[in-house]
């Protein structure tokens, strides 16, 4: 961790907020430590801060869509190809 300016919790996620010379950047980190850095830089702290918490309820969502995907697969209430075609939609691009 770096001279943050700020540092939240938020959902049990460790949010950091890293000022730059004229924006400043955020940071989030899950109870695993899984590091997810916001590629955007924002004018001020409230907005870099807004953006992590956005972030967290994001990667949360997409978490627990994860696990109800597979515990529908895992009743049979779901088949391999739809469950397959489901999880690459919400891992595409990370």
């Amino acid at each position: 961790m770096n001279d943050a300016s700020l540092v939240d919790f938020y959902r049990g996620w460790f949010i950091e907020i890293e000022p730059g010379q004229s924006s400043f950047r955020s940071i989030c980190y899950s109870p695993c430590r899984q590091k997810i850095a916001i590629p955007a830089h924002f004018p001020s702290e409230f907005a870099a801060l807004q953006a992590a918490k956005r972030e967290v309820d994001y990667q949360m969502t997409r978490f627990l869509m994860a696990d109800v995907m597979r515990e529908l697969y895992e009743a049979g209430r779901l088949d391999f190809q739809d469950w397959m075609a489901l999880h690459h939609s919400l891992t595409q691009g990370f």
